[in-house]
């Protein structure tokens, strides 16, 4: 399955996606996506073709290990994808970043990115 390619540089798009003069989204999803975050951790995951080429292969053996059922397929590998981020995120001391990366991943959708390992 080919990895889909970056649509471009990561936060020009995202920005654009903010009110003026205030910090608040619209609801307009991220070049189809849930929300940046989504977005920007499946992007991450396919940035090199090396680390893409790894998470479609952990789809497939999810598919397979599942019977070829997406659904858990998707369950299994999100709960993969999630668990990889939480190890590799950096260890901080408590305080405003430590909050803020924390929040930024509790806000991926993980299944929405295993889904797209998954796609056809």
């Amino acid at each position: 399955m080919p990895i889909k390619k970056r649509s471009g540089p990561l936060t020009p798009d995202f920005f654009g996606h903010i009110k003026k003069g205030t910090s608040e989204r619209k609801n307009e999803n991220m070049n189809g996506w849930k929300n940046f975050e989504t977005w920007a951790c499946y992007n991450w995951l396919t940035a090199e073709e090396e680390t893409g080429r790894r998470w479609e292969r952990a789809a497939a053996q999810a598919l397979e290990e599942n019977g070829g059922d997406k659904e858990a397929a998707a369950a299994a590998l999100a709960d993969q994808i999630k668990e990889a981020q939480e190890i590799n995120a950096p260890d901080l001391e408590p305080g405003l970043y430590k909050e803020l990366i924390e929040y930024g991943l509790q806000q991926i959708d993980y299944r929405e990115v295993a889904g797209a390992f998954l796609e056809d």
